[in-house]
């Protein structure tokens, strides 16, 4: 359930972002490449998870699915066009900011 929701909700997160930081309101067009990013996004997710798993309860891992695509797909739009960061295939910024975030979550709910 999780992946395919995070999977369909990416896209409209990228709508979300994309008008946040360009200032007007596009639709996202569904090709290759948004499905290859709600892949990565989706990826993060689940790094995510194996952090905090036994901690959080079946709800919060919902409302963690809901909310983690968008600061994810924030942080990807800061990283690559703000700081410019070259990163070749996309790993580093999945991973580490699906690591940070589970972590980051666990120390929040203590």
């Amino acid at each position: 359930f999780i992946c395919g929701f995070c999977f369909l909700w990416v896209p409209v997160c990228q709508c979300l972002v994309k008008s946040m930081f360009e200032g007007h309101f596009e639709t996202t067009k569904i090709n290759l490449e948004t499905m290859v990013s709600s892949n990565y996004v989706t990826a993060a997710v689940l790094i995510s998870f194996g952090a905090f798993y036994g901690f959080v309860s079946p709800t919060q891992l919902v409302v963690i699915s809901i909310l983690e695509p968008f600061v994810m797909l924030v942080n990807e739009h800061i990283v690559f066009h703000i700081i410019h960061v070259q990163d070749a295939g996309g790993s580093m910024v999945t991973h580490m900011f699906g690591a940070y975030f589970g972590v980051a979550w666990c120390s929040v709910w203590e």
